[in-house]
């Protein structure tokens, strides 16, 4: 994972970097002068230091095969804000790098911001994390009741102990997990997306009352009211789910699911298996037949919000890309688990036919749909249970029975 350094001064022989590390966890601030020689490296800008040094820089730096000596006079490095685990927020370090001849920094103007690839694979000295984090501060663990709404961690995704879900079982006390620093209270958690797992009482957020709350509340409401829109506009009520698609698992050569589409599967699934094929296929069928909803683009870039937030789509992107994507992802995992009528097969079959080989500039609807082409016309072989049960985390590390979800240090600290 690469740094992020601004170069905030440059002054003859001195250059002044914030650094800010991508990945605060994984990436230490070293304070050798051959952690600041890399530093000084900037792919997007040719330099006479990038020719000096040669070839695979910074690999050679990194494994101390290269002298920083004729180049690096002295390096200082101080945290100018402390990173916060409970807040997310990454810490920066102030790097005032002095060379041993201006043309080394002559290629890194004031005011940039480039990425930098440097490591260090040596015992080299850091700044301590004492300087660089702030003190955590716990949180007071929370208690939930049965039927309890409950966010894990993260959005759902395919094959995830994450996302929205309900409290099944009453506090239960398991034994201690080595390494984990909190306590020993668990409750065991339905996932809407269908796995079922036991989880830290420290891992549990009550979710926000957002769009994707309100339409749990009332999937048969929320349906209702989708199809009183446009087809763009029920695309537009549907990205509280997701932006993208997540990523396409390939599940055999010709049978890929997006990774989101465990989002609209966890609705759907809410819904008598017949109602949410009916919606799945009106969905596609209102998206296919409309030249607005196949032509618009978000036009700039939209930050998302509920399951989307955290994530920004770029303005090329097309609106009804991912509502129709995890629509079919969700048909995917729908007749898996359930065999279609013939009063259902035939309106889907008609609007999977409609869907082009290349769609908003992508070309992978077939694989995308093929799944739910097969079940149209007959038994479909069943698909890996990972997809429903999550991968499995088994539980009797704390003397209980089913999967577990692995705790996090920061779910200590972090609202």
């Amino acid at each position: 994972m690469p740094y992020s350094c601004t170069v905030v001064r440059r002054q003859s022989a001195l250059v002044v970097l914030d650094v800010e590390p991508e990945q605060p966890d994984a990436e230490p601030f070293y304070e050798g002068a051959d952690f600041a020689l890399a530093l000084l490296l900037n792919d997007e800008a040719p330099s006479e230091l990038e020719r000096a040094l040669g070839p695979d820089a910074i690999e050679r730096i990194a494994a101390g095969t290269v002298d920083p000596a004729p180049y690096v006079r002295t390096v200082r490095a101080l945290v100018t804000r402390q990173g916060s685990a409970r807040n997310d927020v990454a810490p920066v370090a102030r790097y005032a790098v002095e060379v041993t001849d201006a043309r080394w920094i002559a290629h890194l103007a004031p005011g940039s911001t480039y990425e930098s690839y440097a490591w260090s694979e040596g015992d080299g000295s850091t700044i301590p994390d004492a300087d660089v984090w702030e003190t955590p501060v716990r949180l007071p663990v929370a208690s939930f009741a049965v039927g309890h709404r409950v966010q894990v961690h993260g959005p759902a995704s395919l094959g995830t102990l994450a996302g929205r879900g309900t409290v099944e079982t009453p506090a239960t006390q398991g034994t201690p997990l080595r390494h984990w620093d909190g306590g020993t209270t668990l409750y065991r958690v339905a996932f809407d997306h269908g796995p079922r797992a036991w989880v830290f009482a420290e891992s549990l957020r009550t979710p926000p009352p957002d769009a994707y709350e309100g339409a749990v509340r009332d999937v048969t409401g929320f349906v209702r009211r989708l199809f009183m829109l446009s087809p763009l506009e029920r695309a537009r009520a549907l990205h509280f789910l997701a932006l993208r698609g997540g990523g396409a698992a390939a599940l055999e050569p010709t049978v890929h699911v997006e990774g989101h589409s465990a989002r609209m599967y966890a609705l759907l699934r809410m819904l008598s298996f017949e109602l949410a094929v009916e919606t799945a296929t009106h969905l596609l069928e209102g998206w296919l037949g409309d030249a607005v909803s196949r032509s618009q683009t978000f036009g700039r870039a939209v930050p998302g919000q509920g399951l989307a937030a955290g994530d920004t789509i770029e303005g090329y992107q097309f609106e009804c890309y991912a509502p129709m994507a995890l629509t079919l992802g969700a048909l995917t995992l729908l007749v898996s688990e359930h065999r279609l009528d013939p009063t259902h097969a035939a309106p889907l079959d008609a609007a999977l036919r409609g869907l082009p080989t290349h769609l908003f500039g992508y070309g992978n609807w077939d694989h995308l749909a093929a799944y739910p082409r097969a079940a149209c016309r007959g038994p479909v072989p069943p698909l890996p249970r990972w997809l429903y049960e999550g991968y499995p985390n088994d539980a009797g590390v704390v003397g209980l029975s089913g999967s577990l979800v692995a705790p996090s240090e920061t779910d200590l600290y972090r609202p």
